[in-house]
């Protein structure tokens, strides 16, 4: 007599009636089975988390890289702004074309190839105080621009930072008559700029 066989063959069972140790396997076949396919959901789930947020990833490096202008577009910028600048009468007119930063920043790139510039149209072009702080600094690192005369910078999106800065930047601006700020919400600013015909 064997206990263990007895286990596994019940001979007392009714006919057609499933053994204990059967159904025990089968028990624990099923628990087997939904414990892999909860640990394969778990990973599935954790692969879509780190799928989802690799594309995010990648489609914010990609807006990154479009919110930054290239340098391949810079150059056709910087090109772009050598054939409107007409050097005889000192005038750069690139008002309204909403062209947002990215013109400021080439802009800046050219600025010491525009030593004859006397009036600067950038009105309506969507620049934040941003792009306005690249060009001011590209102002202050070229020296003073003794010739330019006007500045037009209404409707964009410029900010008291910007006031600020062109405030402080005034003395490189030594021929400066106007200053056009309207259309940026900034009318409390015009104390900033005494001795200057300005409109806010």
């Amino acid at each position: 007599h064997f206990p263990a066989v007895d286990r596994f063959c019940d001979m007392s069972r009714a006919p057609g009636e499933v053994p204990g140790w059967l159904q025990s396997f089968r028990a624990a076949a099923r628990l087997s089975q939904q414990s892999r396919r909860m640990s394969s959901m778990s990973k599935h789930g954790r692969t879509s988390r780190i799928s989802r947020k690799s594309k995010e990833s990648r489609k914010t490096s990609r807006q990154s890289r479009q919110s930054k202008p290239s340098l391949a577009l810079l150059s056709q910028e910087q090109s772009f702004i050598r054939d409107v600048f007409r050097p005889d009468d000192g005038v750069l007119d690139l008002g309204g074309q909403h062209l947002g930063d990215a013109i400021a920043v080439a802009l800046a790139a050219a600025w010491p190839q525009l030593g004859r510039l006397q009036r600067l149209h950038l009105a309506g072009n969507d620049i934040t105080d941003e792009g306005m702080a690249a060009l001011i600094a590209a102002i202050e690192a070229h020296g003073p621009s003794p010739k330019l005369r006007r500045l037009n910078l209404r409707g964009n999106n410029l900010g008291p930072a910007s006031v600020e800065a062109l405030a402080s930047l005034l003395p490189l601006l030594p021929k400066l008559e106007s200053l056009d700020l309207g259309g940026n919400g900034l009318e409390n600013f015009a104390a900033q700029f005494p001795g200057l015909q300005t409109w806010f």
